[in-house]
């Protein structure tokens, strides 16, 4: 689960734990163990907000960025060798499959969510 927060700041450098709650629809304390584990592996800083010093606001690290860019680089050459042994037609039934799975897992979360509601 941490590797979806870690995304997420380092996407939006800046964004505040409540933002994450809020994103990722749990509690703050869920979001705060996140954070320290990150904060503790060095992936993150935390800087008090100019507006409220109340609120912080977490920045990626150059080793989060070197992360990202590392399981960027292997998505790409992934998708790079795929290209290579799939024929057009396999290809287009792998994405159809995918694109399946994925769909099946999202109905999946939005259904269990509507029943912790």
């Amino acid at each position: 689960g941490q590797f979806r927060y870690l995304e997420l700041i380092y996407k939006n450098p800046g964004i505040t734990p409540g933002e994450l709650a809020r994103i990722f629809k749990v509690k703050k304390p869920t979001v705060t163990q996140s954070i320290n584990e990150l904060l503790r592996k060095k992936l993150i800083t935390k800087r008090a907000s100019e507006q409220d010093k109340r609120v912080s606001n977490l920045i990626p690290t150059k080793i989060s960025d070197e992360i990202i860019q590392y399981r960027n680089s292997m998505y790409d050459l992934f998708a790079q060798k795929i290209k290579e042994v799939f024929t057009k037609d396999e290809l287009k039934t792998y994405k159809e499959l995918n694109t399946r799975i994925i769909q099946f897992f999202i109905k999946r979360k939005k259904h269990n969510g509507k029943r912790k509601a």
